[in-house]
């Protein structure tokens, strides 16, 4: 089974890798996916979070909008649930 730096080094030519290694050697460094450059991005997760309530309301299943936005159920109930607490 490849490690994590294998996979890196069969992406990165030599040079990238050991600038890769010099720069973060040590630490933890998140990569988004495809699509998911909104990380960490306030504005993004309202908007997402807003479209997925306005889904559920308009009769999406749990299932669909969990499979559409890449989360869990749990993550998408988490999100339901969070909008009745601000309004409460």
């Amino acid at each position: 089974m490849k490690t994590t730096a294998k996979y890196l080094q069969d992406v990165l030519d030599r040079k990238n890798f050991a600038r890769l290694m010099d720069t973060f050697g040590g630490s933890r460094v998140w990569v988004p996916k495809n699509g998911n450059l909104g990380h960490r991005n306030k504005n993004y997760y309202q908007s997402r979070n807003n479209e997925i309530r306005n889904m559920k309301k308009n009769g999406k299943a749990i299932n669909i909008l969990a499979e559409k936005y890449g989360l869990s159920r749990k993550r998408i109930y988490t999100i339901l649930h969070a909008a009745k607490k601000v309004r409460n």
